[in-house]
C-alpha cells in the first residue's frame, strides 16, 4: 500500500490543495486537528463539491462493540446501541467515495478513498 499523505492543519486552509487530493481521488490525512468540526465539515462540502458522497465516523467505535461479550446490562446494551447505530448509519451512507474517520486521541482526521 502507498504511503498517505499527510498535510498539516496550516496547509489544510489551501483549498485548492484538498480539492486536487479529491478530485485526483487520493486519501490522505489531516494531522493536528484541534477544531475536529470545522475540519470535517470543510472536507464533506470539498467532497460533495465534487459530486462525491461521504461517510463520517470515529475511529475505534467498534470497540465499543465489545461491550456485548461483557456480561453485564449496562455494557451489553451499550454494545447493542452502537451496532444498531452502526447498522443504520452504513445504509443511510451506502457506497459512500469517501470515508471520514475522525481520530480524537490522536488529533487526526482520516480520508479515505473507497472506489
Amino acid at each position: 500500500m502507498a504511503d498517505i499523505l499527510a498535510i498539516d492543519t496550516d496547509d489544510f486552509s489551501d483549498k485548492s490543495m484538498v480539492s486536487s487530493f479529491i478530485s485526483a481521488h487520493k486519501s490522505f490525512n489531516v494531522v493536528g486537528v484541534k477544531g475536529m468540526d470545522s475540519v470535517v465539515r470543510k472536507l464533506e462540502a470539498a467532497i460533495e463539491k465534487q459530486g462525491m458522497r461521504s461517510r463520517v465516523y470515529t475511529a475505534y467505535r467498534r470497540t465499543a462493540i465489545a461491550g456485548l461479550a461483557i456480561p453485564t446490562f449496562l455494557t451489553q446494551l451499550i454494545g447493542l446501541g452502537t451496532a444498531i447505530f452502526m447498522a443504520a448509519h452504513n445504509v443511510v451512507t451506502f457506497n459512500p467515495d469517501y470515508e471520514i474517520v475522525i481520530n480524537i486521541p490522536m488529533g487526526r482526521v482520516e480520508v479515505v478513498y473507497k472506489k
